[in-house]
């Protein structure tokens, strides 16, 4: 929806403003936050830093008491680096923390989707989203633990879902949004650089290797997966009707790195960074 005047355009998309400075992306945390400080403070490449994670930094498997008080020591160390972390949502993350300001420190921000960071004349679109794999084994897992709470507990479901918490979210997909597509293109945002948690259909990883048990084992994943890269290759075919030049595309996701060129954008994976904190200069 557009709010207009005879002069100005009032914008739905959430947009956030920077002066020209350097901007890297790394990607899949899964909530291992003291070894991401241990990182950010060890490598002083990247202070005086726009930082974007690419998804699954690992929100809502503990309770809110415990993040605000690890993102609020992050945001002590991204101060002291004079550097601001974004965060879009992954398949492992709570959609509702990116959605309502759960997390809004000064230096660290958990993002919606289609949120643009402008960093000088740089205007990169943010895109969360991707399915789980394992999705019907985290459903039960947690339907078990909420079985054993409140059997041990002698508790109500209620009770129960107060202190079990989900590893799974049934919103987790990305979504194509065409209103929030043609929000850039009324208001003059060139978008140069896409972030975003999985990739087009084309990219890198672009086959089911390793995921058969899974496959078998959950009768709608296969179609879900082709949704969801579905999804990302009409993102991407309406940035390039609208007239966006995308110079590059960035993702995590698939624990690995990969680097591709197709019709003139370069798009690379990232490893997952719990494992090898792997970050690309934009």
């Amino acid at each position: 929806m557009y709010f207009c005047t005879k002069f100005k355009l009032f914008i739905m998309l959430q947009q956030y403003k920077h002066n020209d400075q350097q901007i890297a992306i790394f990607a899949d945390i899964h909530g291992e936050f003291e070894l991401l400080i241990s990182k950010l403070k060890n490598t002083n490449s990247l202070n005086n830093s726009i930082l974007i994670c690419a998804g699954d930094i690992g929100v809502g498997f503990k309770n809110i008491e415990y993040y605000n008080k690890i993102f609020s020591t992050l945001n002590t160390v991204l101060l002291k680096m004079n550097s601001v972390l974004y965060c879009i949502r992954g398949n492992h993350d709570d959609p509702s923390y990116f959605n309502d300001n759960t997390i809004n420190k000064s230096n660290v921000k958990l993002i919606k989707d289609y949120s643009v960071i402008s960093v000088g004349d740089k205007n990169i679109l943010c895109i969360g989203g991707a399915v789980s794999i394992d999705r019907k084994y985290r459903i039960s897992n947690y339907q078990r633990r909420l079985d054993s709470y409140m059997l041990l507990m002698q508790s109500t479901l209620d009770d129960a879902m107060e202190h079990i918490f989900r590893s799974y979210w049934e919103n987790e997909l990305p979504q194509y949004n065409e209103e929030k597509l043609n929000e850039l293109l009324v208001n003059g945002i060139n978008i140069s650089f896409v972030v975003t948690h999985t990739s087009p259909s084309f990219c890198y990883k672009n086959d089911k290797n390793g995921i058969e048990y899974w496959i078998n084992n959950d009768s709608k994943l296969n179609d879900d997966l082709i949704y969801e890269r579905n999804q990302l290759d009409l993102i991407l075919n309406k940035l390039i009707e609208d007239g966006h030049i995308i110079e590059k595309w960035v993702y995590g996701h698939f624990h690995g790195h990969n680097e591709e060129e197709h019709d003139n954008i370069k798009y690379i994976a990232l490893y997952n960074s719990d494992y090898i904190f792997d970050y690309h200069i934009l």
